[in-house]
């Protein structure tokens, strides 16, 4: 019993003690860069996958009895017991020797070796070895022997690291050393130089565990070195290939069956040797005699085993090997060193910088030198460029371009080369020579330049390699050279010219300007000819003359000779009222400018009127003079209400003889027809362009043209106002336009003067000054200038010689028009007299027409209206500014003065007191109606109704609280359900004649107070008195209770010099007012009845705002809410006057939709006023008011 219990006490102290070791080995490092690393640790036997071990004597062979012992507190006992190794259960092979059971502890697995199995020796056979062959180098660190029996008198620990071919002795353990191991000493400081320890034997007190039959043999180099251990050489000593044991003498020599060797578990622990270099070595494998299936993954990492190459260390610190034993090829700037102690003695990289793929310790030079530089690259860091090449100075890196300073497509070579080649012209470089390894400058020769010597230096051409000095030198002339200089083209020898000069030294002027001088920066002057003017644009002489089309002068061909002109784009223009149609033309007289109520001119048509055009009129303008032969546009000019379709322009030429327009062929005895068109809706006057797509081509000669005007969108009865024909040269035939010297921006102006044209009125015209630019076009056309053709008796006298130079106008007499003053302007005649033609002045009421007989200038007259200008209403008529003509009077003669109508209103001249627009009615005033006139009614105005004065009896018909025969008392007693008022203050400021007394509510009896006068409160703003602007009126912004600025303009009037107070809206605010000044505030119960007067303008009405709350609020402390009111009209951008009464009748509470207030509220109000506020924004545009 008492054995039992022993048993159980030492399997649980083995069990912490085992646990712990497991935990120990598994725990996991990490490689850092500065400090030396090791694999873990690991059990050979258990963890290494091809390793064998072996032993030289096994029992059970045959079956044999032996002894096992129980060790006890004071006494051993001993149990027989058979080795056989036919039966599993006592059989003791060397794989007890390793063989573990695996336990679960809350949830976590653990191994631990088995110590109830062991491997047993045949009885009394001595020197036994136990061996295992691990199948590569390793580490060994430290094996552990726990003896089933007891423990030999003398063993032995060898390795080998030749797999066995020999092996060396590393440590003794003996009872008597010298009688066991004869020659081997007992003690060492050398880690190669085994000894023997008297220790772990049987019998050994200090290493025995009393009361365990389970003792141990502990051989641990690793432990007993430190960091001695890990020195290069030292683990290179323990490197190992198999360890073997030799158990020299068994502990017991009798009996027989007590004398054997039986271990029961044998730990042989170590690493992958790599220097301190590694953490892991490759691969893994699971363990053998484990279910792995049943073990967690979290757990698995604690029984992995080692790969089958068992010792092919993962390098770090840039080492390589299977035991990281020598530096990578590119880090063998310093020696290869161990990791030891706290230093990883990394390998160093030596700076090869991608250019080479290994480098080679130079023990003289103390550094890596790499070997077999590539990409042009030379030197011990490959650092260098070979000859003929440079360093990119935009390197950073193999593979980068940090910065992104260099770009590929802007770089010579690509940016990632660390070497660029220099590419040294052979024809301008020195030859034999090397260009410079930092900057790839090249060797020039002396009037070569560049980096790469392959252009001539400035002031130098012509790069040849057969000229020593590579180029020569430029020839430029210092008169037309730019700067005087000698720069030329390094290519052609080209000199560079001054603007206006040519050639390769620049010695001779371009072709449009004149005298070479050294003096004029652009070397030669510009002939400013004119395009259109002069024949070809170039000029000679030192004053640069012009060669002039006929009959233009001056030197750049732009003034005409006297007596002659050249047209306008549209100085083949026809008119309408002087063609002629298939039926009776007819001809409406029109001034020439119309203008809107600004005075702004809104249209404009040439001649003195209009034809008057119905459908299915056909139009003639006959002998149409074409100047020169080319394409031309058609312009219909006029004005329309409607759209008229299909209107067709047929022109016919006088000349038949075939003529030829850019290069084609064209029958002068065939009609041109131009495709149909229409004109749309102009009421302000328009042009309608024909044949724009397929413009013709006319020639040269005379033309009857056809216009058909087919139907129109207003009906049959319509008519359209047509001004004239005009015949527009086109622009792609005219040289002035297409030529190449004529600048983009002259030939868009051209473009829109040509497009203003063909309107006749167009104020685009007067913008882009078009009479220059019409003036070149037009002298081409017409190859020149053209005589004045201006009529005696319509020019001023002694001018019908002279005209306009642009254009052909004369200078016409006095209402005489037309280019050559050949008739009257619109509703004017007397043109034969020859002193210039008369306005007809036809009262434009009065007459059916504005325009007068042509010689005699008298007006045709509407009905009954007479006069020679039709101004005037025949006798007993009225009502000429009807426009209807005029009407017979009706008056009743009973009670009028004569059958004349005082006015053209139509109003009869009455007798006294009658009234009525035929004077059969008293006036109102009036009464009893007699063939003598009326009788006056006598009463006061401001007491009577507004029906009238009084009835037929003469008695006058009174206001609500006024009495007396003529209503002009205010009565002393007035009832007003139940209550005795009195009313005072006869006058206008009622609207029932009297006020009634109000006293507060506490009485209703008063009297008119005496001695007082009419006074008001104005806030006038002198001009002479500046100091009148204050007290002022404020800006007031109603939504956010905020001051609004207002400002001071000064009003320069002769009569009224004032100061006007001006509001700027800020922010496009909806609700800003002005404020009244204290002034108009308190106590203010005497205007009762009177007026409130104030003058607004703004300076834009459109977009109106109406607010549906009031334009003007009076504000009291004896009120909660405002009265209101609205302006009858919006202010105008002149200044609106308003009057509006103090009275209930026109003020409403709180908004304009409120009701009216009661006599005894308003003046309520009145008695405490806080401010008085006026609208100062009627529109929702941000304005000046």
């Amino acid at each position: 019993m008492a054995a039992i219990i022993q048993r159980s006490f030492m399997w649980c102290y083995f069990t912490l003690l085992l646990l712990s070791a497991i935990i120990k080995v598994t725990q996991t490092q990490t490689c850092r860069w500065n400090r030396p690393c090791y694999p873990p640790t690991v059990d050979f036997l258990q963890n290494i996958d091809n390793r064998t071990i072996t032993a030289s004597s096994t029992c059970g062979d045959q079956a044999a009895n032996y002894d096992l012992r129980f060790a006890g507190d004071f006494q051993d006992t001993y149990q027989s017991t058979m080795c056989d190794a036919a039966d599993p259960d006592n059989s003791h092979t060397t794989v007890m020797l390793y063989d573990f059971s695996t336990h679960e502890v809350f949830g976590n697995f653990y191994t631990r070796p088995r110590l109830d199995t062991w491997w047993q020796s045949v009885n009394t056979e001595q020197d036994v070895t136990l061996m295992v062959t691990l199948g590569d180098s390793f580490l060994f660190q430290e094996t552990i022997l726990s003896f089933r029996s007891v423990r030999p008198l003398a063993m032995k620990i060898e390795k080998s690291n030749d797999f066995g071919q020999t092996y060396v002795p590393l440590h003794y353990y003996a009872q008597d050393c010298g009688a066991s191991f004869p020659g081997v000493t007992t003690s060492s400081n050398s880690y190669n130089l085994p000894f023997c320890e008297q220790k772990y034997y049987y019998g050994d007190a200090e290493t025995t565990v009393p009361g365990n039959d389970i003792q141990m043999v502990e051989y641990s180099p690793a432990g007993d070195l430190g960091q001695t251990f890990y020195q290069k050489f030292v683990m290179e000593y323990f490197s190992s290939t198999n360890l073997r044991v030799m158990l020299v003498k068994t502990g017991m020599a009798a009996p027989d069956t007590r004398s054997y060797f039986a271990v029961a578990d044998w730990t042989v622990t170590g690493q992958c040797l790599c220097y301190g270099h590694a953490v892991e070595c490759t691969g893994r494998v699971e363990h053998k005699s484990l279910n792995m299936a049943q073990v967690p993954s979290q757990q698995k990492h604690l029984i992995i085993g080692r790969n089958q190459n068992q010792a092919e260390c993962v390098c770090q610190h840039n080492t390589q090997g299977a035991s990281c034993r020598e530096c990578k090829p590119l880090f063998n700037n310093r020696r290869w060193m161990e990791g030891r102690g706290n230093n990883a003695n990394a390998c160093e990289d030596c700076g090869c910088d991608g250019f080479a793929s290994m480098c080679v310790y130079d023990e003289v030079k103390g550094y890596g030198v790499c070997q077999g530089c590539r990409e042009n690259t030379v030197g011990d860091k490959c650092e260098m460029c070979i000859d003929h090449y440079y360093r990119n100075p935009n390197y950073t890196g193999p593979g980068r371009n940090d910065g992104n300073t260099c770009e590929d497509a802007l770089a010579p070579e690509p940016c990632s080369r660390y070497c660029w080649s220099c590419g040294c012209s052979r024809t301008g470089t020195v030859r034999g020579s090397v260009c410079n390894e930092t900057d790839g400058q090249c060797e020039c020769k002396t009037h070569v330049t560049g980096r790469k010597c392959d252009e001539c230096k400035d002031t130098y051409y012509n790069l040849q390699s057969s000229n020593p000095a590579g180029c020569q030198e430029c020839q430029c002339s210092i008169v037309g050279s730019l700067g005087s200089t000698n720069f030329c083209d390094k290519s052609s020898g080209q000199c560079i010219c001054k603007t206006n000069v040519m050639g390769d030294t620049c010695n001779m002027c371009k072709d449009g300007t004149y005298n070479l001088d050294v003096n004029n920066p652009d070397g030669c002057t510009v002939c400013e000819c004119d395009k259109g003017g002069s024949i070809n644009g170039q000029c000679s002489g030192l004053e640069g003359a012009c060669d002039c089309r006929p009959n233009l002068d001056g030197r750049s061909c732009n003034t005409t000779s006297a007596g002659f002109y050249v047209p306008k784009l549209d100085g083949i223009s026809y008119e309408a009222e002087m063609a002629t149609n298939n039926r009776d033309a007819v001809v409406t007289e029109e001034d020439l400018i119309d203008l809107d109520d600004s005075d702004n001119v809104t249209s404009r048509h040439t001649g003195s009127g209009f034809m008057v055009v119905s459908p299915s009129d056909e139009v003639y303008f006959t002998n149409v003079r074409i100047p020169r032969t080319q394409r031309y546009s058609l312009f219909l000019r006029h004005k329309s209400k409607a759209i008229w379709n299909t209107i067709t322009i047929s022109l016919t030429p006088q000349n038949t003889a075939d003529y030829t327009c850019n290069g084609i062929t064209i029958p002068g005895n065939a009609p041109i027809n131009l495709p149909t068109g229409s004109i749309l809706p102009a009421e302000n006057g328009g042009a309608a362009e024909f044949g724009s797509d397929t413009t013709p081509c006319l020639g040269e000669g005379l033309y009857d043209i056809t216009v058909t005007f087919a139907t129109s969108s207003g009906g049959s009865t319509d008519t359209l106002l047509l001004d004239s024909l005009v015949l527009l040269p086109r622009l792609d035939d005219i040289e002035a336009y297409t030529s190449v010297d004529t600048p983009a921006a002259t030939k868009e102006d051209m473009t829109e003067c040509w497009g203003a044209a063909g309107a006749a009125y167009d104020p685009l015209r007067d913008t882009v000054n078009c009479t220059k630019l019409e003036f070149s076009l037009m002298a081409e056309v017409y190859n020149g200038a053209i005589s004045c053709l201006c009529e005696v008796v319509g020019t001023v006298p002694n001018t019908n010689t002279e005209c306009d130079s642009h254009g052909g106008q004369c200078l016409c007499q006095p209402g005489v028009i037309g280019k050559s003053c050949d008739t009257c302007m619109a509703n004017h005649y007397g043109y034969d007299t020859g002193n210039g033609c008369t306005a007809c002045n036809c009262d434009p009421l009065g007459s059916e027409r504005l325009s007068c007989n042509q010689t005699s200038g008298e007006c045709d007259c509407k009905i009954h209206v007479i006069g020679s200008k039709c101004d005037a209403c025949r006798p007993e008529h009225y009502g000429i500014a009807s426009g209807n003509g005029c009407t017979p009077c009706i008056c009743n003669m009973d009670y009028s003065e004569h059958k004349d109508c005082a006015n053209d209103s139509g109003q009869c001249v009455c007798k006294p007191g009658v009234g009525g627009m035929n004077c059969n009615q008293c006036a109102s005033g009036y009464y009893n109606l007699t063939t003598s006139g009326c009788t006056s009614c006598g009463c006061n105005f401001d007491g009577i109704t507004e029906d009238g004065g009084c009835d037929d009896n003469g008695q006058c018909v009174c206001r609500e609280d006024v009495t007396g025969e003529q209503c002009d008392v205010c009565p002393q007693r007035f009832s007003q359900q139940g209550e005795e008022i009195l009313t005072y203050g006869f006058g206008p400021w009622s609207e029932r004649g009297c006020i009634r007394c109000y006293c507060s509510s506490h009485s209703y009896n008063c009297t008119q107070a005496t001695g007082w006068l009419e006074a008001s409160v104005v806030s006038r703003f002198s001009l002479t008195n500046f100091g009148a602007v204050s007290p002022r009126w404020t800006g007031y912004d109603l939504d956010t209770n905020t001051t609004v600025a207002v400002g001071d303009v000064p009003v320069l009037s002769v009569t009224d010099p004032r100061i006007i107070l001006e509001l700027i809206d800020p922010s496009n605010l909806t609700s800003i007012f002005f404020k009244s000044p204290d002034l108009y505030n308190g106590d203010k119960r005497t205007s009762y009845g009177q007026m409130l007067t104030f003058v607004l303008s703004q300076s834009t009405t459109s977009d109106p705002l109406i607010d549906p709350d009031g334009d003007v609020f009076i504000y009291s402390r004896f009120a909660t809410e405002p009265i209101a009111t609205a302006l009858p009209t919006p202010p105008g951008t002149d200044a609106t006057p308003y009057n509006i009464k103090l009275h209930e009748n026109y003020w409403k509470k709180g908004t304009i939709a409120g009701a009216q207030p009661t006599t005894q509220e308003m003046i309520h109000i009145l008695a405490g006023i806080t401010s008085i506020q006026i609208r100062a924004k009627y529109t929702t545009v941000s304005i000046i008011y």
